[in-house]
């Protein structure tokens, strides 16, 4: 009776909340800049196929995006049927062990996936030199990068197909190489401000943007949106491209509770950059919180009971990205201490 309570009391809260500038994903205050996007498919070197999502700074023009465009877009097969990608979705919704849904009703799930979006298909990109962020995914962060780009950056993020590597020094080599042809193709862009470029990833996607930081000065930042890299079973230091020392930039590094718990403080020393760390301070903010399933599941599935502090949680955060992004560094005055703690680590020269 009280969580029926407590739900309800939410509801009536939220509905008395500002009006929403993503739609009923995010309360997250837009940029200035009009969002669009759009897809693409290339091939490497090698022949691997890579699908391109391609958030940026546009001009009139396009469709509006809703739910069910990205995922759709997302699919690495261009010829399968809708519903495949459209079902995979879903499934990934219902994984146990993320927010320990039931089935969805389908009716349910076809009004989520009519949400429109923030961006617009295929508008033309703004005549102009744009700073770039880069990394892994596709439909699964749509939210921080409609974001982004309505701050005035382009966010390229890449999907391949996934490989079956069993030997545990190699499992990262293919996407950080990847990753490093797909980025100097980008810097062929005459749109691409190539002197502010940044690498970010979440969960498993900052594996190959981490090594990348390593071997290519191309890179100026890097953003770890609480990705494992530091934790034993990432089995990070294996990957041949591993070397600290030719880390230099700075990093800002972002951490749920569970994500510090498991992490190995030695592998974080190892580095000799600087190191911006942000820690989420309730364990009520759980990793894919931070992912359009997420998203999904608490703003419109209302399946979240905190979903008030894990908002709130989430904007700060990427506040203190786009902070980061902009002034190269996170002074200690401009985190907000109710939601996160605040450390840096020295440059060791």
């Amino acid at each position: 009776m009280k969580k029926a309570v407590f739900l309800t009391l939410a509801l009536a809260i939220s509905q008395l909340l500002p009006a929403q500038n993503f739609s009923s994903l995010s309360s997250l205050k837009s940029g200035t800049e009009r969002v669009g996007f759009r897809t693409f498919r290339l091939k490497t070197k090698s022949g691997e196929d890579i699908l391109v999502s391609l958030w940026y700074p546009a001009e009139s023009g396009g469709k509006q995006m809703t739910l069910r465009d990205y995922v759709v877009s997302s699919s690495m097969d261009e010829h399968a049927p809708d519903t495949v990608a459209l079902n995979k979705f879903k499934s990934i919704l219902e994984l146990p062990f993320l927010f320990h849904l039931d089935p969805i009703p389908v009716d349910v799930y076809n009004n989520a996936l009519s949400i429109s979006a923030h961006a617009w298909r295929n508008a033309p990109i703004q005549k102009k030199r744009i700073p770039l962020i880069v990394g892994f995914g596709a439909e699964g962060y749509i939210v921080s990068n409609e974001f982004f780009a309505s701050h005035g950056y382009c966010v390229a993020t890449i999907r391949i197909n996934n490989e079956d590597v069993t030997d545990d020094h190699l499992y990262y080599v293919k996407p950080t190489a990847v990753l490093g042809e797909f980025l100097d193709y980008m810097c062929k862009k005459p749109f691409i401000d190539t002197a502010h470029i940044a690498a970010m990833g979440h969960g498993w996607g900052i594996q190959a943007p981490f090594y990348l930081s390593m071997k290519s000065s191309k890179i100026k930042q890097l953003i770890n949106l609480d990705g494992g890299v530091f934790v034993p079973r990432s089995k990070t230091t294996l990957s041949p491209d591993y070397v600290p020392s030719q880390l230099r930039i700075p990093m800002l590094q972002i951490t749920t509770v569970s994500t510090r718990q498991e992490e190995d403080l030695n592998q974080l020393n190892a580095l000799t950059n600087r190191i911006y760390r942000i820690n989420i301070s309730s364990d009520s903010v759980l990793h894919h919180d931070f992912t359009t399933y997420g998203r999904v599941v608490g703003e419109v599935l209302g399946k979240r009971p905190s979903m008030l502090l894990i908002d709130s949680t989430f904007n700060e955060v990427h506040r203190l990205i786009l902070y980061f992004l902009k002034n190269d560094q996170i002074d200690s005055s401009a985190i907000n201490k109710k939601l996160v703690t605040f450390s840096s680590t020295p440059v060791v020269r």
